[in-house]
């Protein structure tokens, strides 16, 4: 670094690591506002890279650990700090350089090229990113008024203009589920081609690795999935890395969803399955972790805020309804628009609309897991006795659900919509005929794992007592029995609390599990 200014007049500055320290003249006061000016220079230590193959430099800055951003970019490291952006990018004159935004300029003195791209939507750091090559080539579109851009080499151009010509469906569709346009459409819809695998959601200048170009449901499932994190990610950006599903499962489950609508209804159920295997595998070889709050640096991260963060959001659109599940996405997206939000302002959006969620939200969201379902079943004359029981072990809710039992014959079928709400719950069915089979959850709404009903003994599980779901900000919790024990979601002792009231001020947020010297049972959930 070679110097500093506060509104334009030179500052003393000390560095501790990758913090600076400013000492400006006459001091700053709070509410104070002043322009910092730094000047710097070097070769970054992560964050710029290579790739030989196509001959391209670009930035790649990972929406889950920075890869090193703040060595481009002076800033506070945090996702809730969005800004505006004018970047100016100065190149050897043979080199064309892509990034956010629009491009506002581009001026070449003495053999060296000056791109200046303008991004006027506020934009998070991590979503930031720039490409250029000596041979880009720009292919121009648009789509009802919006600038649609690929940059490219002309050895990917002839795929690329194939791979993407699905894009503008890809906008309608977006659109119409989340009853929102593309945010940036006063801007540009772009895709900068860069190494072999990587998608990067960088803000309208999506970064795709060329191995990606293609017209099958692999290759579309990544162009879609980055596309949609336009709106979910983007446009609204998770406050912190630690809420980061609210980028990811959407764009999940909506490349499932663009899946489905492209390829039929085959490929979103294997898409959506296949998600929901990759979180189980991960929960079942390092531990549960809750989708808010889940810490980016547990082994089980990706599964949970990928595979889980999808199958939330399906859940959510099988207890709404399609209907309600648009008007929900655009009235969070509404509300949150070219800013940043977490949890919390989801289940809001979606009790806006729908009412109460906070059931949903608690168990499936706050709380960690997911339900082990044993179901069997019987027929008596006129009536389906249907049983499920859930199975899962101590530090994981048992869940209440709406959820469908099938009744099937030779080319007939009737589908019962009931809840699950307790351990082991016992349904009667009103059916005047003794069905062929009879399934749980045929249409695959619920994130589950089935245990064999033929074989196999019940796993062992602590049996709930009474469970109670406060939501507590601050303040005490009132124990009916001290001593008691409060555990973290991952069955981890927190506190060991022998007076008759816990204080929760100083307690992080998250669901917690309580049990006190008589062993009753509770969950505190603060916000």
């Amino acid at each position: 670094m070679d110097s500093a200014r506060v509104d334009s007049v030179a500052c003393p500055f000390t560095r501790a690591g990758d913090t600076l320290y400013l000492a400006p003249a006459g001091g700053l006061n709070p509410g104070d506002t002043a322009l910092l000016a730094i000047f710097y220079r070097g070769w970054p230590g992560s964050c710029l890279y290579y790739n030989a193959s196509r001959r391209t430099y670009y930035s790649y800055i990972s929406s889950t650990y920075y890869r090193g951003a703040f060595h481009l970019f002076p800033c506070q490291n945090d996702w809730a700090e969005k800004f505006t952006l004018d970047a100016f990018y100065t190149v050897d004159d043979s080199f064309y350089l892509a990034a956010n935004g629009s491009l506002a300029g581009c001026d070449t003195v003495a053999g060296r090229t000056t791109f200046h791209w303008q991004e006027t939507h506020p934009i998070g750091l991590q979503n930031t990113g720039f490409a250029f090559n000596a041979r880009y080539l720009e292919l121009v579109d648009s789509h009802v008024g919006i600038p649609l851009r690929c940059y490219c080499t002309p050895t990917d151009s002839g795929a690329a203009r194939t791979a993407f010509a699905t894009v503008p469906a890809m906008l309608d569709f977006y659109a119409q589920w989340t009853r929102t346009q593309f945010p940036f459409g006063d801007e540009k819809c772009g895709y900068m081609v860069t190494n072999d695998y990587m998608g990067m959601e960088h803000q309208t200048a999506i970064s795709l690795g060329y191995a990606y170009l293609g017209t099958g449901c692999w290759n579309q499932s990544v162009i879609a999935h980055e596309l949609f994190h336009q709106w979910f990610g983007n446009h609204v950006t998770p406050v912190s890395r630690e809420e980061h599903w609210l980028a990811e499962g959407p764009a999940s489950y909506f490349e499932c969803m663009w899946v489905g609508n492209a390829f039929g209804p085959d490929s979103f159920r294997t898409d959506l399955d296949w998600y929901g295997e990759f979180y189980i595998d991960q929960e079942n070889q390092y531990g549960p972790l809750p989708l808010s709050g889940a810490d980016p640096l547990d082994s089980a991260y990706s599964g949970v805020i990928y595979g889980k963060g999808a199958w939330v959001m399906h859940m959510l659109r099988f207890v709404m309804g399609d209907s309600l599940y648009s008007d929900f996405l655009g009235t969070y997206l509404s509300a949150h628009a070219d800013s940043s939000a977490k949890s919390q302002d989801l289940e809001d959006a979606a009790a806006a609309v729908y009412g109460d969620v906070d059931w949903f939200f608690c168990e499936w969201v706050y709380d960690s897991g997911h339900p082990l379902i044993r179901f069997s079943w019987s027929w008596a004359p006129d009536t389906l006795t249907a049983v499920i029981e859930q199975l899962q072990t101590l530090g994981c809710p048992v869940y209440e659900m709406p959820v469908e039992i099938g009744a099937f014959w030779a080319g007939d079928s009737l589908i019962s919509r009931v809840w699950m709400q307790n351990p082991v719950d016992t349904l009667k069915i009103p059916l005047s005929g003794a069905p062929d089979s009879v399934a749980f959850d045929p249409h695959g709404w619920l994130l589950k794992e089935m245990v064999n009903t033929d074989v196999g003994e019940r796993p062992a599980r602590v049996k709930p007592g009474p469970v109670a779901w406060p939501t507590i900000t601050m303040g005490l919790l009132h124990l009916a029995s001290p001593p008691a024990t409060l555990y973290d979601v991952s069955g981890r002792v927190v506190r060991r609390v022998d007076a008759n009231e816990l204080d929760l001020s100083k307690l992080a947020p998250g669901v917690y599990h309580i049990i006190d010297s008589a062993g009753a049972r509770a969950k505190v959930v603060k916000k």
